[in-house]
């Protein structure tokens, strides 16, 4: 579906997608927002990071079989699953980055990514000439 909606990025189209790299609403600490945050939630988060990161995305879509704490973090895809959306609408070059990164109620990941400014923006103008 991302590579889909990659062509409208050179129309200067956004492409977003939301989400949740850890969300177990079974597992969230309602009682306090500032909450340490549990071991296998940063755990998962920071595995997920690190593949986004490098561009490992194979690694990244066997995430159910790989990554640590899976099935903690992530036992329903319906929130995680907007990631490959974005991450499809990724031009090859262009490296993911976090933009934002925390948790609130000890195991919600709040962590957001985005694409080098570049990217798209570069294929326009290159368009254009």
């Amino acid at each position: 579906m991302g590579r889909a909606l990659r062509p409208l990025r050179d129309e200067g189209i956004l492409v977003a997608a939301s989400g949740g790299i850890v969300h177990n609403l079974r597992r969230v600490h309602f009682a306090g927002k500032d909450a340490a945050v549990d071991g296998w939630a940063a755990r998962f988060d920071a595995w997920v990071a690190e593949r986004a990161a490098s561009g490992n995305f194979d690694e990244l879509f066997a995430y159910r079989e790989l990554a640590p704490d899976a099935d903690w973090a992530a036992p329903t895809s319906e929130h995680f699953d907007p990631l490959f959306v974005t991450l499809g609408a990724a031009f090859p070059e262009e490296p993911v980055q976090t933009i934002f990164e925390g948790f609130q109620y000890g195991n919600l990941s709040m962590r957001s990514f985005s694409f080098e400014a570049g990217g798209g923006g570069q294929r326009r103008s290159q368009s254009a000439n």
